[in-house]
């Protein structure tokens, strides 16, 4: 879930949807209000909220789905009021849908026997307004309980927010457990999150012969964006043998099957790998090899390290 300030059209967009839906009461204590627009897909729909407080300097947007099974029904061009419970507390949307566009106001009501909860389990006092990321990342009593069992039985309340905003589950934790990383930290399990790696693609790597992979060695794997799929490009493009740091230092470098077959077909012989990263790293290509043969005209033999130093000189 991120957070951001939203633009000022996009403010004026949403008070616009406010003033057209019809008064309410006042929302109890520790009520957090705000405003919503969506969009109805075949299998969700997603709402995007956006709250502020009293003094309209706080602002935050972020996003939340409903599965179309838990709300099949939506009658167009009619006010609506509906009421989501969840152990944290409740969310009521009221506006109204056109299309499969729809707009109107939020406001989610803290449960507070959940509030005296994470009292009680050390986690300490959870900010009114950080409550309802709760709410939104399905945060409840039996995730913390399940977290704790998992070994999770000490952090502080906003941490628990940062779990919730980024759809941390147990059913992760798990699987990342699973891969035999018993001691992973919270904020190891975050950054696994937010870039992506999942049990599925740590096996993908594990797959490529690379042997055992460490949290940290697959989180640089991921964030450098290397994949099975260019793995077995590149073994082959002739490299049957690639290890997992020269593949890293391929895909960081930018080098491609390509880039691989261009190189050789610029008649220098065999090119070890080193030698192609060297020439990408140089950048080195077909059309400067050429240049570089015709400059010499026969005079000296065209060599792979005599195209480097060429380059390096700036000819």
């Amino acid at each position: 879930m991120a957070m951001k300030k939203i633009a000022s059209i996009g403010l004026g967009i949403f008070l616009l949807a406010l003033a057209a839906l019809p008064a309410r009461p006042a929302a109890p204590a520790g009520a957090i209000d705000g405003l919503w627009v969506a969009s109805v897909g075949q299998d969700v729909i997603r709402f995007r909220l956006t709250a502020f407080n009293d003094r309209d300097d706080d602002e935050w947007t972020t996003s939340y789905s409903i599965p179309r099974k838990d709300w099949p029904v939506i009658e167009t061009g009619k006010e609506f009021s509906r009421k989501w419970d969840e152990d944290s507390g409740s969310i009521t949307f009221m506006g109204k849908f056109t299309g499969d566009r729809g707009s109107g106001s939020f406001s989610f009501v803290p449960n507070p026997d959940f509030v005296q909860f994470l009292a009680g389990r050390r986690i300490g006092r959870v900010d009114d307004e950080k409550l309802i990321f709760l709410f939104l990342g399905n945060i409840d009593r039996t995730f913390i309980q399940d977290m704790e069992k998992l070994g999770f039985g000490d952090f502080s309340s906003s941490r628990l927010v940062e779990l919730a905003i980024h759809r941390v589950t147990v059913d992760y934790v798990r699987e990342l457990q699973a891969l035999g990383w018993r001691n992973l930290s919270l904020s190891k399990i975050l950054e696994f999150k937010i870039h992506g790696i999942t049990k599925a693609y740590v096996q993908d790597m594990k797959s490529q012969g690379f042997g055992e992979l460490s949290p940290s060695d697959a989180l640089e794997l991921k964030i450098h964006g290397l994949t099975k799929a260019y793995i077995d490009s590149l073994r082959a493009a002739g490299f049957p043998d690639l290890g997992l740091r020269k593949a890293l230092e391929f895909k960081i470098h930018g080098i491609t099957p390509e880039y691989i077959k261009e190189i050789r077909s610029a008649g220098l012989g065999e090119l070890s790998l080193d030698k192609i990263l060297e020439f990408k790293i140089h950048g080195i290509d077909k059309a400067y090899i050429d240049y570089c043969r015709k400059l010499l005209d026969g005079k000296k033999e065209l060599t792979a390290q005599r195209v480097i130093q060429m380059k390096i000189a700036g000819i």
